[in-house]
């Protein structure tokens, strides 16, 4: 699919975490996101609709590329909805396809890459919101990815 448009109903497939192969301790970066909605300029989309134009997901500090990506979607949705492979982190400018304006959005800084993903899947099961909203990213192995039932579980495994 690269490349390609998707239209604004396109879904992933989805999938169970139950079902996701990895080793227990592979690496997930959380990231969040506002929920997508229509702008008058789609060559600047955000949120979901920036994941299904590039497959990828924007503007991130990105010390280590880890195995698998998750996408928490905040306030109506509240849960961690998307489930990726990482592909590669690239700079905006060497995607493929490449990200058109990439300076124009307001969380763009000079050095911030932007992850590249396959597989990407709907999480059949999301992790839901209890106390704490993701914000920003977090890092967590997949057993405890796997058996989270909300965010409060993902930040108990932290300490």
């Amino acid at each position: 699919m690269n490349g390609v448009s998707k239209t604004e109903d396109f879904q992933y497939p989805l999938v169970k975490r139950e079902n996701i192969e990895a080793n227990p301790y592979d690496e997930i970066l959380i990231c969040s996101a506002k929920p997508s909605s229509k702008t008058k300029d789609d060559d600047l989309p955000f949120g979901e609709r920036f994941l299904k134009k590039y497959d990828a997901w924007g503007f991130q500090w990105v010390q280590k590329k880890v195995p698998f990506f998750a996408l928490y979607m905040s306030y109506p949705e509240s849960r961690i909805k998307y489930f990726a492979k990482i592909k590669g982190i690239y700079e905006p400018d060497f995607m493929d396809p490449p990200i058109k304006r990439h300076y124009e959005y307001s969380n763009y800084k000079d050095g911030k890459r932007v992850i590249k993903l396959k597989n990407i899947r709907k999480l059949k099961d999301p992790i839901i919101y209890k106390k704490l909203p993701i914000q920003g990213k977090m890092h967590v192995c997949m057993d405890t990815f796997k058996e989270a039932k909300t965010t409060l579980d993902l930040f108990n495994s932290q300490k």
